[in-house]
């Protein structure tokens, strides 16, 4: 992603705590449960579109850099500039 005159998001970069799926815990013990993730758990008819889904967070971090953005400068204002 590149974006330039915007205001610069604050976005949380590193580890974070670590995530189990407490059914997958059960049956498949710790290591496994901790290779699969959370998703792997994550069934039923709409289980395509909760995985391929934009967490809301990250969804309002984009949004907000495209609303900082300054508008593009069109060539004629850039050659009539001082």
């Amino acid at each position: 992603m590149y974006a330039c005159a915007t205001d610069r998001p604050e976005l949380k970069w590193g580890p974070s705590e670590q995530r189990i799926h407490p059914r997958a815990l059960e049956l498949h013990g710790y290591e496994k449960a901790r290779r699969i993730g959370m998703m792997a758990m994550v069934g039923g008819k709409d289980k395509t579109r909760i995985r391929n889904a934009t967490p809301a967070e990250f969804r309002d971090v984009l949004l907000a850099i495209a609303r900082s953005a300054a508008p593009a400068q069109t060539t004629i204002e850039m050659e009539t500039t001082p």
